[in-house]
This record gives C-alpha cells, sequence and structure tokens, in this order.
C-alpha cells in the first residue's frame, strides 16, 4: 500500500483523484495538506483566546467588540 501511495504524483497531468482510482488507493489515506494558516492568523487566535480566558460567557460579538477597543483590530 506505501509502494502505490509514493508512486502518487501532485505535479502529474493526471488528477490526484485518478490517480488514487488506478492505483486503489484510498485518498483519505493520503498525507493531509498544509495548513493555510498564516502567522496572522495565529497572532489574531493568541488574541481572541486571552479575551475568552478572561470571560468565558463572552460570545462572538462581545469579543470582536472588546478586540476593536483594546487592540484596535478590525473586525
Amino acid at each position: 500500500m506505501t509502494q502505490r501511495k509514493a508512486m502518487i504524483e501532485s505535479d502529474s497531468t493526471l488528477s490526484i483523484r485518478r490517480q488514487c482510482q488506478l492505483l486503489s488507493v484510498n485518498r483519505n489515506r493520503l498525507s493531509p495538506p498544509p495548513s493555510k494558516l498564516t502567522s496572522e492568523d495565529n497572532g489574531l487566535c493568541r488574541h481572541i483566546d486571552a479575551i475568552r480566558m478572561e470571560d468565558p460567557a463572552f460570545g462572538a460579538r462581545k469579543i470582536r467588540d472588546v478586540r476593536q477597543i483594546r487592540g484596535g483590530l478590525p473586525a
């Protein structure tokens, strides 16, 4: 199975789906795609987590308002 998975090429003229069909490999078993999160996204998540830890009762709207007041970050 690992030999067949190693044969799949992302830059091939055949789609990944078609290669998997031809090699009898389940596409779910391929390695996951890299994360698309940027460092800006990670910083935003840390900021939201910090606000949430201060008061777990805050909802999305309140967190948005606190972010705008404290950090000057866009909503």
